[in-house]
């Protein structure tokens, strides 16, 4: 017997199928290649048809949600493939416990959770759910990232062959231009979602402007008299930065009096007659300001009540009405820091009054053993204001006289924002216009101006500057914090008369594409679709949208050029699920 073998002839596609049997040895697992050798040569494995899936993308509070699950089938358990993202910054949610919570339309629940992701993002949850019809899902997730409760509703079907069905009769039809972006890689980049939805928006003028001092908030501690400048009793001077409280007490100065102890005691008193003197008349230089300065109080005063009756009745412009208020605050200011600079002298006369040269019978005071004391005065220096201290020219035995300035605050509190606005946009900021403004110190941070951001329009500038043709527009606002210190520049937008409500999107959400503005909308939580905009007004960061873009649909606002790239790339991005 010939013990060689013989096989019927081969037919043309043999060859083909012995390599594909091979290859299947050769890349698949060990159990598929003893499959793939059990089988028959004659019969290949049967191309299994695709399961066709459900999705659906929803924004919470605070995370947004993209789930792929097969159609329904009630009692059969269905696995979920949970994509949970956080809304503000675009990442996974690393690590948490979500409980799924299905209830049907009678009301028969089921309950499952699971204590981790399978991966960042991914949650796998399988779900059996009790009846067909409608039935509502409530996703939990609790995480250190983020806590939120997502709520959507699902179709369950009650057998196999209905959910078939209704799985042959879905349209498979895509949207036109249809960019797939998957969570994976969204999440690599942080790609953030943000929905487009009606807003106030108002043409702002960008104007430059800068952090001044309002009127009266500055003061500075000058002596009263020449002498030796001496640190507050038992304390020291204060230090710039340091905030002082008015009538601090924040230096001494001791006038020189002539004549060694014990001689000349009539001299001595002469002398202080003769400081006293020169007080005086120092002082009444100081009320004659004060006097002008109440007087001119009294005059802006009848101006801005004349002029109150007058817009009761819309005889005078708003404007009018405004600055009148403004020169009253103004000179209520001056004339309130004129008479603190009475206080200083004030206090001097008192001090050389009261002075001890002499004991009760005009004697001076003496010593054990008879010897006289030495004859010396301090007066007083005191903070006119409370304020902030912003220089200090102070040196403990320096000889100092009237003209030195010695301390000087500023009242930080409240200040004030000028901006310069050019005589030729005068028109659009004559009616009392709210603001904005941005300083290079606090980049991404806006400030307003007015409404909810407190603040109050002082003035519209009635001089035009020579040089630059401008009007200074004067807001006073509050600072707390302290965040606004006195000459930093600022941009500020002034409102002007065009406002509407509009559909809006931030200005991130805007991608330059050769010179045409466009978006990408999330039509999914792993699709996403290019729109050219019409764009109109821009305020506080959002952008005007005439056409392009439907209130409510979500665009990129972080990550548009990653899915510009992925769009015009040749390279189909594999789906990366660990399904």
């Amino acid at each position: 017997m010939n013990s060689a073998s013989h096989f019927p002839p081969r037919s043309p596609g043999a060859t083909g199928l012995v390599f594909a049997i091979a290859l299947a040895w050769a890349s698949g697992t060990g159990c598929d290649r003893l499959q793939a050798l059990s089988r028959p040569l004659a019969e290949a494995p049967a191309e299994e048809e695709e399961e066709k899936t459900v999705s659906e993308t929803i924004a919470g509070k605070i995370v947004g949600l993209f789930q792929e699950h097969p159609y329904l089938v009630q009692g059969k358990g269905a696995k979920f493939n949970v994509h949970l993202t956080v809304l503000a910054d675009g990442m996974p949610i690393r690590a948490g416990k979500l409980t799924v919570v299905a209830t049907g339309p009678t009301g028969k629940t089921a309950k499952v959770e699971q204590d981790a992701p399978r991966s960042p993002g991914i949650y796998g949850p399988v779900v059996a759910f009790p009846e067909p019809g409608e039935n509502e899902m409530a996703l939990t997730i609790d995480s250190e990232q983020a806590k939120d409760t997502i709520l959507t509703r699902v179709t369950v079907y009650p057998d196999a062959t209905a959910a078939k069905n209704a799985a042959d009769a879905e349209d498979e039809a895509e949207p036109e231009g249809k960019i797939a972006f998957l969570k994976e890689q969204a999440w690599k980049i942080g790609l953030v979602t943000d929905p487009a939805a009606r807003r106030r928006l108002v043409a702002r003028l960008k104007v430059p402007g800068g952090i001044v001092p309002r009127a009266g908030a500055m003061a500075v501690v000058t002596p009263p008299i020449a002498g030796r400048l001496l640190p507050p009793p038992g304390d020291r001077f204060p230090l710039v930065g340091e905030s002082v409280k008015a009538g601090d007490v924040v230096g001494v100065i001791e006038p020189p009096l002539a004549g060694p102890t014990g001689i000349q005691l009539v001299a001595n008193r002469a002398q202080i007659q003769a400081l006293e003197t020169e007080l005086l008349v120092k002082q009444l230089s100081v009320e004659v300001d004060i006097k002008s300065a109440q007087l001119e109080v009294d005059q802006a005063r009848l101006v801005f009540e004349r002029l109150k009756t007058l817009r009761a009745g819309d005889a005078v412009s708003r404007k009018a009405y405004e600055e009148a208020e403004h020169e009253l605050r103004v000179a209520e200011a001056t004339y309130e820091g004129k008479q603190q600079l009475r206080k200083p002298y004030e206090q001097a006369r008192k001090d050389l009054q009261s002075l001890a040269v002499g004991g009760p019978e005009g004697n001076p005071p003496s010593r054990p053993g008879g010897q006289t004391q030495p004859v010396t005065m301090q007066m007083t220096l005191r903070a006119p204001r409370t304020g902030t201290v912003v220089a200090a020219k102070v040196t403990e035995g320096e000889f100092v006289d009237t003209e030195n300035e010695l301390i000087s605050t500023i009242d930080l509190d409240r200040v004030w924002i000028e901006a310069q606005v050019s005589e030729f946009d005068l028109e659009s900021v004559t009616k009392a216009p709210a603001a904005d403004f941005t300083l290079a110190a606090y980049p991404g941070r806006r400030f307003t101006i007015l409404g909810n951001g407190g603040g109050t329009l002082i003035d519209v500038g009635s001089v035009v500057d020579e040089a630059t043709r401008t009007v200074p527009v004067r807001y006073e606002v509050s600072n707390p914090d302290r965040l606004l210190k006195v000459g930093m520049l600022v941009d500020v937008g002034i409102e002007t008369a065009r406002a509407e409500d509009a559909l809006a999107i931030p200005e991130s959400a805007v991608v330059d594409e050769d010179g045409r503005p466009v978006a990408y909308v999330e039509l999914d939580g792993e699709s996403f679709q290019k729109r050219d905009l019409e764009l109109g007004l821009r305020d506080s960061g959002f952008v005007q949208v005439k056409s392009g873009i439907e209130e409510g649909e979500r665009v990129v606002t972080k990550g548009g050029y990653a899915i510009r790239l992925s769009s015009v790339s040749s390279v189909i991005p594999a789906h990366g699920h660990a399904h």
